[in-house]
């Protein structure tokens, strides 16, 4: 990356820890000033639906920090490491770039939408819904376009020398994505469980304290029953390692694929849905019918890939 784009770079990711110091510098500025407890959290019509002690409110400079953190993670990681990929000189520094400045307008305007919400809990104000929708919209496409643009790049400028991938290599990446996400829903389902329930109307009655409001069963039940899913995904990762492993000592290749796509894309879905738990909202069914077109595809890949090493034996 030359000298300009550097700069542009370091420019756009300095935005976004100096908006969430700036927020947390003012909401600290105002604290004696607020009750003990205050509006900390907006529902989808943009107004307060969660009232909780006050040091609740930084709720959203934590979550920026995250964000952040997570991207100057992932910056180092393409600017010092190997990306994996096999690409002559040329297309290993696009991909680099691309991925970059990706990081970078995602990070820019997730930062934008907690720094919106920060702005609505320090002056006790909703926000506008709209224009959370605009931030998350730009957010999917830039991201979506990002992928896009690697994609293309990988496939133009790859190796064509490149020999078949190591299939342990598949094992660690799913490994290491389909875990690392699984942490993630666990640490936001102990972050938000002291809120439970998020209805102000029974969040400060004692005949709601431990319980969580399950919209696909439209009752109130213990908010640890939220662990029960987790608990099933983790033994589905652990099965789908076990099987991952195996398969790569007798190569059943298409197998391998199988429990690697099979995990990310069952531990992409679960976060999602452990989102709408902690939110105590229903779990689409748009949701669940996306995660089974997918078991679908690779269940019937994995039939194609298991077709053609049979014929390849013979």
């Amino acid at each position: 990356m030359n000298k300009t784009l550097k700069a542009i770079h370091r420019i756009l990711f300095w935005l976004n820890p100096t908006a969430i110091v700036v927020t947390l510098v003012i909401y600290l500025m105002k604290w004696n000033s607020y009750p003990q407890e205050i509006g900390v959290h907006f529902g989808p019509d943009g107004n307060f639906d969660v009232i909780a002690a006050k040091y609740y409110g930084l709720y959203w400079q934590l979550m920026g920090g995250l964000a952040i953190g997570g991207a100057a993670l992932v910056n180092y990681l393409v600017s010092r490491k190997n990306v994996g990929l096999k690409m002559n000189e040329k297309g290993d520094r696009l991909f680099r770039t691309v991925m970059t400045f990706t990081t970078d307008a995602v990070l820019l305007f997730v930062t934008a939408m907690f720094v919106n919400a920060s702005r609505g809990v320090i002056i006790q104000q909703g926000i506008d819904k709209n224009v959370m929708t605009l931030f998350m919209t730009i957010v999917f496409f830039a991201f979506l376009i990002g992928l896009t643009a690697l994609i293309v790049i990988y496939a133009t400028h790859k190796d064509k020398a490149e020999k078949k991938d190591d299939p342990n290599k598949g094992i660690r990446l799913s490994r290491i994505a389909a875990w690392l996400i699984e942490v993630c829903a666990l640490l936001i389902f102990f972050l938000i469980s002291e809120r439970m329930p998020s209805d102000e109307r029974y969040a400060f009655d004692p005949d709601y304290a431990g319980l969580a409001y399950f919209g696909n069963l439209d009752r109130y039940m213990s908010k640890w029953l939220i662990l029960v899913p987790h608990a099933v995904l983790i033994a589905f990762l652990a099965t789908c390692e076990v099987i991952a492993v195996k398969a790569v000592k007798k190569e059943h290749f298409a197998a391998v694929k199988l429990a690697d796509r099979s995990k990310v894309t069952t531990a992409l879905m679960a976060f999602w849905w452990n989102i709408n738990l902690c939110s105590e909202i229903s779990i689409g069914i748009v949701s669940v019918t996306v995660w089974a077109g997918f078991c679908v595809l690779w269940a019937v890949l994995y039939l194609m890939g298991r077709k053609k090493g049979s014929s390849a034996e013979k």
